[in-house]
């Protein structure tokens, strides 16, 4: 860079260029990632007490999201048998009835809580699911198989416990969100099923939390920095991270 009368200019290449350049000083910031602060695995822990999945959050070993797009890479693979092991930690047993699911009488079968999270959601849109010969068809809501409530302080650990309150259906206090208690108390008919729909079909609903992906166990997730000591075919993990060796990540000599 040079000074001409006051003036700057800038000559590359011995030529004296003609467009005006901005000059400044440069900052940047550094994204700082570090394995020892990103890295999050689980074997086994402490289930979610509602969802009966792993519970979420890396301080608390918490399991990580398998979504839908790793579902569908497994099922594409024809991998149901890792699908299924990995998707098994909610299991829990229902009772069908004349068709009809319910909790305490007819044929037991097993299945995963999050059918149980989205039928109280549906039978709060006065639906139900009518299951016959291994198929399943969307009923209208017959009432009389719900209790009566003279309170909404009920069900704070039960996500099937579904009931009237003065003639309209209600959501345990588990499923609830604050505005639909709200409009529980106002009784405001349009609002409720507006808010019940969305804790159902929305990007933060019940259907895409726990049905579209699973937060699973024997997990590992990192950001991938370079070492030198190893081969470039070669990963290192945490030994505490004790993963499962029946998905093909390792293998017993390896350990």
């Amino acid at each position: 860079m040079m000074e001409d009368g006051g003036e700057y200019y800038v000559k590359i290449n011995n030529t004296t260029t003609k467009e005006k350049i901005l000059i400044g000083t440069c900052f940047h910031m550094a994204l700082r990632h570090q394995v020892d602060d990103k890295i999050q695995f689980r074997s086994d822990g402490e289930l979610d007490r509602i969802s009966r999945q792993p519970q979420k959050g890396k301080k608390y070993g918490g399991g990580i999201r398998f979504g839908q797009m790793g579902r569908n890479i497994l099922l594409a693979l024809n991998k149901m048998d890792i699908l299924n092991e990995l998707w098994n930690s909610d299991l829990t047993n229902i009772y069908i009835d004349s068709g009809i699911i319910n909790n305490s009488k007819g044929i037991k079968r097993s299945c995963h809580q999050y059918l149980i999270i989205c039928l109280s959601y549906l039978r709060a849109l006065e639906y139900d699911i009518r299951l016959e010969d291994n198929k399943y068809s969307i009923i209208p809501l017959d009432r009389k198989i719900l209790k009566k409530t003279n309170t909404l302080q009920f069900g704070d650990s039960n996500p099937f416990d579904v009931r009237i309150w003065r003639r309209t259906v209600v959501l345990p206090l588990c499923l609830r969100s604050n505005k639909l208690e709200k409009y529980y108390n106002s009784k405001n008919i349009e609002e409720i099923e507006k808010e019940t729909k969305n804790l159902l079909k929305s990007k933060e609903g019940a259907y895409h939390k726990y049905v579209e992906g699973y937060r699973v166990n024997n997990c590992i997730r990192s950001v991938i920095t370079p070492d030198p000591t190893l081969p470039i075919y070669e990963i290192k993990i945490p030994y505490d991270a004790e993963m499962n060796l029946r998905y093909g990540i390792l293998k017993d000599n390896q350990l």
